[in-house]
């Protein structure tokens, strides 16, 4: 049998050191790994000429990275990183979900004008992640003690 998968976006950094912590205990909970994924609009990499799986990470990101490698490895947990493009956030979350066979998702969407249409935008997703059997987890880092919320 594979070993299951918990797929963590990475998002700002304060956003994905929270969700990395929840994640690495989630995933040491159900003896998975975690697939950091680096989603990349197409845009970006239209605009750079190049693919997905041509993306060189900044020094930047690459510090940040092992940073959220050290924060895994404190519970045992392996990490893989990956690169998608989309057009649809969304979408692209669910296909990356769907490719790595996530088994819980970490995810974080923008933020809208409009609260509410943000919250739809999260139970979109959520639905489309539970038709394919992953299930959606957002982290609130906004707070001292990371909050986290299946949803």
């Amino acid at each position: 049998m594979l070993q299951p998968t918990v797929m963590v976006q990475m998002a700002d950094v304060r956003w994905t050191t929270a969700a990395v912590e929840v994640a690495a205990r989630r995933a040491k909970e159900i003896g998975a790994e975690i697939a950091l994924v680096e989603m990349i609009a197409c845009e970006r990499l239209n605009w750079q000429g190049i693919e997905a799986h041509d993306y060189q990470f900044s020094s930047s990101e690459r510090e940040n990275i092992k940073s959220y490698k050290a924060i895994a490895a404190r519970f045992g947990v392996p990490v893989s990183v990956h690169v998608c493009r989309y057009e649809s956030l969304t979408e692209a979350i669910a296909q990356a979900a769907d490719e790595l066979d996530a088994e819980s998702v970490f995810v974080t969407l923008p933020h809208t004008l409009i609260p509410f249409v943000h919250e739809r935008q999260v139970l979109q997703l959520n639905h489309l992640l539970e038709e394919h059997y992953h299930h959606l987890f957002t982290v609130n880092a906004r707070v001292n003690e990371p909050e986290i919320a299946a949803v």
